[in-house]
C-alpha cells in the first residue's frame, strides 16, 4: 500500500502540446508522440482516480488537465472524472509550436494556492517530450514556490519524461535538489520528482516515491547512465 501522504489531494496534469510531439518516435513503436500519450495518461488518470486506502480514502475525486507550449498561460482547463473523456481530450487539442512551461505552471499553482481547502495538498504531473524553453524561470518558480510551503509533502512536482529526445540529467538535478531548495521554515524542500516514461514504476508508486520514503531520490537506472550524480 502506498503511503497515506499520498491521499486526499488536489491532482493536476500539464501536458507538452509543442509542435515536436508531432514526430514518430522509435521509443514509441514509431507511433507520433501525440498519438501515443493519450493510452498513457487514459491509464495514469484511471490508476489515480481508483487507488482507494484501506480506510476508503481516495487520492482524488477529479483531475484538472491543461497544456502548455505557447510564452502565455493555457486558456483552457479540463476537469476528467472518467478515462473516458481522455481521447477526445487529444483529438480536440493539437500540437502548437514551442515549449514555455513556466506560465502555465505558475497559474495552476497560484490557482491551488488560492483555492485549496483545508489546507489539501496537491501533485502537479508534467508530461514532456524534451527540454523546456525557459528552465532558468522554470527552476525559480519552484524555488518561490518552496518558499511559500509548510514542508516539502505538501505539493510534488512529478515529471514524466517520454520520447527519444529526452535529457534527463536536468530533471534528475531537480530532483535531487542540488539547488538546495527550502520550505517556508527554511528546512530542505525537495518537490520534484522524475522518472522516464519506459523506465518508470506505476504511477502510483512514482506518486509515493518520496512520500512513503523522502530519503529515496534518483531512480535506478540513473545510477548506471549517470554515476557522477551519485558520487
Amino acid at each position: 500500500m502506498p503511503s497515506r501522504k499520498i491521499f486526499n489531494r488536489d491532482v493536476f496534469i500539464l501536458v507538452d502540446q509543442s509542435g515536436s510531439m508531432v514526430r514518430r518516435d522509435p521509443e514509441l513503436n514509431n507511433n507520433i508522440r501525440w498519438k501515443a500519450l493519450p493510452e498513457v495518461i487514459e491509464g495514469h488518470v484511471y490508476r489515480i482516480l481508483n487507488e482507494t486506502s484501506l480506510e476508503g480514502q481516495k487520492i482524488c475525486e477529479e483531475i484538472a488537465l491543461t497544456f502548455f507550449s505557447p510564452n502565455r498561460p493555457c486558456e483552457k482547463t479540463i476537469y476528467i472524472q472518467d478515462t473516458s473523456q481522455v481521447p477526445s481530450i487529444f483529438e480536440e487539442n493539437q500540437p502548437d509550436a514551442s515549449t514555455f512551461i513556466t506560465p502555465t505552471l505558475e497559474q495552476v499553482i497560484n490557482q491551488w494556492f488560492a483555492n485549496r481547502e483545508n489546507h489539501k495538498s496537491a501533485f502537479i504531473i508534467i508530461y514532456t517530450d524534451g527540454q523546456f524553453d525557459d528552465r532558468d524561470k522554470f527552476v525559480n518558480l519552484i524555488e518561490s514556490t518552496c518558499r511559500k510551503l509548510k514542508n516539502q509533502d505538501e505539493l510534488k512536482i512529478v515529471i514524466v519524461g517520454f520520447g527519444s529526445e529526452i535529457n534527463p540529467k536536468f530533471y534528475l538535478q531537480l530532483d535531487q535538489n542540488i539547488r538546495g531548495f527550502k520550505d517556508g521554515k527554511g528546512i530542505e524542500c525537495n518537490v520534484v520528482v522524475f522518472d522516464l516514461l519506459n523506465q518508470m514504476p506505476n504511477i502510483i508508486e512514482l506518486l509515493d516515491r518520496q512520500l512513503d520514503n523522502p530519503e529515496v531520490t534518483l531512480p535506478m537506472w540513473a545510477k548506471n547512465r549517470y554515476p557522477e550524480l551519485f558520487s
